[in-house]
């Protein structure tokens, strides 16, 4: 099904002037018009012609396959309009010119009848575009990862700089502006063009948390034929913030997520949601977002609904809470959801690192954003890092620890131990993130980083960032 929309309050051209011009078109393009759209009311009105003196067309084939000669009258001797203030009307109403708002049905032969000014889409998968409205930055504005104004900044708008809008939250644009997607306050944007719309899917505002059940490509907009930025990995976290419906295919849903410090689309087919696991506890929580973060001071026993034992959580477990009741919050561990004593919860405000030593990665949030991630080798077996939440103390841009382990480009310690690069003849780019090669060839403590994720730390990454290192 294909959809339409009509460009309303752009030029108001009357019905008689739009008719006259359509007119006049025939003579000069070969183009019949016989119809006039009203910007009022968008409604179509047949306009009548009776022929005079004739002009033979050439024939014009339509959907049935017939062909029809059309006839006009001199347009000029009738009216008694001036040849030039016509022609300018006409420019203007033919540029003006849109489909209607109203569903307009296209029965195919062999393959649908698609406008020559829009793309062929396939017949086995339409392509779904990631556009909206057209919106213009009034003036600078920061591009942020969410619609807050103490986001992570991806980047900015100058005054007058044009993208597309994906959907507005609470006042906030989600535009795609050059290939990267991130929120603009709606406050320092105008709308530049209003028939710039979803035409193959729907998009709406939508909170979860879901989790990937395979290696997944995070997409520029919700179709494999989008450009893919990066690949999520098996069982990585993603923050859902929208969905987008393909229109022909109800089924064909995506989400659109942040990840990795970026925006982008993944299919939902391939994720696991929390939201569809607390609703079947309680069907009104539908609000499934992360409200603050926090880590378990001890050992802890996570509840359902009914107050019985779920699972246990190990003492520095990251929480993520999604919603407080009473003296208990609803929290989100690795995947998993239940109910936990405030008490219970240590509360982690600002910027923080967690460090993940079951699957040698860490993370860098700024608020409830990850706006960074990376492979990191922890201690081996016998010598494992100590969990904890600490704050570095140092920060020096080389290190010797003797026996031939150097580091050159970041030392960030908290006690003898601290986030460190190596040499490669030490540790291979490979190995960072190996979860066996740790258990043999890990740091007696440290954790090691990529050189590149060294230079991140040390070029963005304030040197008292707290650290929460975790099972």
């Amino acid at each position: 099904m294909r959809y339409y929309r009509y460009r309303p309050n752009k030029l108001k051209i009357r019905n008689r002037v739009i008719s006259l011009a359509g007119a006049a078109a025939i003579g000069a393009t070969g183009i019949a018009v016989v119809s006039s759209i009203s910007n009022a009311g968008g409604s179509e009105t047949k306009t009548d012609i009776a022929p005079t003196e004739t002009v033979s067309l050439n024939p014009t084939t339509v959907n049935n396959g017939e062909e029809v000669v059309l006839e006009q009258k001199s347009f000029y001797e009738e009216t008694g309009l001036d040849e030039e203030i016509v022609e300018e009307y006409l420019q203007l109403a033919m540029a003006d010119y849109a489909p209607v708002t109203t569903e307009v049905p296209v029965v195919p032969t062999a393959e649908p009848v698609i406008p020559t000014a829009e793309p062929v889409i396939p017949t086995a998968e339409p392509v779904a575009r990631n556009t909206g409205d057209t919106i213009i930055a009034n003036k600078q504005v920061n591009m942020r990862l969410d619609n807050n104004s103490s986001s992570f900044r991806l980047g900015g708008l100058s005054q007058g700089d044009i993208a597309n809008r994906i959907m507005n939250i609470n006042g906030w644009d989600l535009i795609n502006y050059n290939g990267t997607i991130a929120f603009v306050s709606g406050e320092f944007t105008s709308t530049y063009e209003y028939d710039y719309n979803n035409e193959y899917y729907d998009v709406e505002e939508y909170s979860d948390i879901v989790r990937t059940t395979s290696v997944l490509n995070f997409r520029l907009g919700p179709s494999t034929n989008e450009q893919s930025l990066f690949q999520l990995e098996n069982n990585e976290e993603a923050v859902v913030i929208g969905k987008a419906t393909l229109r022909d295919n109800p089924s064909d849903v995506w989400y659109i997520v942040r990840a990795r410090g970026q925006i982008g689309f993944i299919s939902a087919k391939y994720t696991t949601s929390l939201r569809e696991k607390i609703m079947k506890m309680n069907p009104d929580i539908t609000d499934v977002k992360i409200k603050k973060f926090g880590y378990l001071k001890t050992d802890t026993a996570i509840y359902d609904e009914n107050n019985n034992a779920k699972f246990y959580a190990d003492q520095y477990q990251l929480v993520q809470v999604i919603q407080e009741f009473g003296n208990m919050y609803l929290v989100d561990i690795d995947g998993e959801y239940g109910y936990v004593s405030k008490k219970s919860v240590k509360e982690i405000r600002g910027s923080f690192i967690a460090v993940d030593i079951s699957t040698q990665r860490l993370y860098y949030y700024i608020d409830d954003d990850v706006v960074f991630r990376s492979k990191c080798t922890t201690g081996r077996d016998g010598h494992e890092t100590d969990l904890g939440f600490v704050i570095p103390y140092g920060n020096a841009t080389e290190h010797d620890f003797g026996h031939g382990y150097k580091a050159s480009i970041l030392w960030r310690p908290w006690s003898d131990e601290g986030f460190h690069d190596i040499n490669e003849d030490v540790e291979p780019e490979s190995k960072f993130g190996d979860v066996e090669y740790r258990k043999r060839h890990g740091s007696s403590g440290c954790i090691r980083l990529p050189k590149s994720t060294a230079w991140y730390f040390r070029e963005n990454i304030p040197y008292k960032t707290p650290v929460l290192i975790k099972k």
